[in-house]
């Protein structure tokens, strides 16, 4: 019987040792330990008190992909209009990290 998790399995595995991901080991092992939690109880439900009146079902029948590297796409002047003088700046494209900006 299908769990509906598959494909959310499926694309944990595959971003796991993907070409040019250099990952501390400590974070390496949670995300292990994290995909090895969801590979075990599968997507939330009305089993999970917290959870109970939220439906999730839908998600297990899209099918999801970690998300490839692509272009930056801000423009470095829209950035630095943001920026805070004297503080540390970290720029996120598409939930990675860009290093360039």
């Amino acid at each position: 019987m299908s769990t509906g998790i598959e494909h959310f399995t499926a694309a944990i595995e595959g971003a796991r040792g993907g070409p040019g991901r250099r990952h501390p080991p400590w974070l390496a092992e949670l995300r292990a330990q994290a995909a090895d939690r969801f590979a075990a109880e599968g997507l939330p439900g009305k089993k999970h008190e917290e959870w109970k009146y939220t439906r999730v079902d839908a998600l297990g029948r899209v099918p999801w992909a970690a998300a490839e590297s692509g272009p930056v796409l801000p423009a470095s002047e829209a950035i630095a209009e943001a920026s805070l003088e004297g503080c540390h700046q970290l720029v996120l494209v598409n939930g990675r990290y860009a290093a360039g900006l």
